[in-house]
């Protein structure tokens, strides 16, 4: 399953199995919230736009490590989806 979304003219897909719908659902606003965050930071840091034209988050089974960063996707363990509504109103930002 997927989620997507944009941010000045980069496409930003979540992706998960679809057993994981509905958790991903309510994380994937503060996911994006997140992700356009640390982009306009790296904007500004660095001095110039996001070089690519896309942006993945993907969340996978078996994932040996934590997470996997690359230019246009990072992998991330599927234990990182919150399945419960109470872990996104516990998170501290």
């Amino acid at each position: 399953m997927c989620i997507r979304d944009r941010y000045n003219g980069i496409d930003m897909t979540v992706y998960a199995r679809a057993s994981f719908a509905e958790p991903l659902k309510r994380m994937a606003p503060m996911v994006f919230e997140t992700t356009i965050a640390a982009m306009k930071f790296f904007e500004v840091f660095f001095g110039y736009d996001f070089p690519f034209s896309k942006y993945d988050n993907i969340y996978v089974p078996e994932f040996n490590v934590g997470a996997m960063e690359n230019p246009g996707a990072v992998t991330f363990h599927e234990n990182y989806i919150w399945r419960e509504e109470k872990s996104l109103a516990a998170r501290s930002v």
